[in-house]
């Protein structure tokens, strides 16, 4: 299944900018040396959804890892919105 979204997301140039994008901030919220931001986001998340909210990377041997990365995104969209404005 992952393969298929994953053919889906690779055909069309704008889900695959998408899709690139997704995969770079994720992997952004995961990497250690950037404990502040993260610490920021989960202030934020925790403000406005009473839960911290952990992107995900998606993973090869998962066959639903690109929508659970993609899902992640979307749900802390809300608080990475208000970091950038604030």
């Amino acid at each position: 299944m992952n393969l298929c979204v994953g053919d889906i997301f690779k055909a069309s140039p704008a889900y695959k900018l998408v899709l690139d994008q997704a995969l770079k901030l994720a992997a952004y919220f995961k990497n250690a040396n950037h404990k502040y931001f993260i610490g920021q986001l989960r202030d934020i998340q925790g403000e406005i959804y009473g839960k911290c909210i952990q992107p995900a990377i998606p993973g090869d041997t998962r066959w639903n890892s690109y929508l659970n990365c993609c899902q992640s995104l979307i749900s802390t969209k809300n608080a990475l919105r208000v970091r950038i404005f604030l």
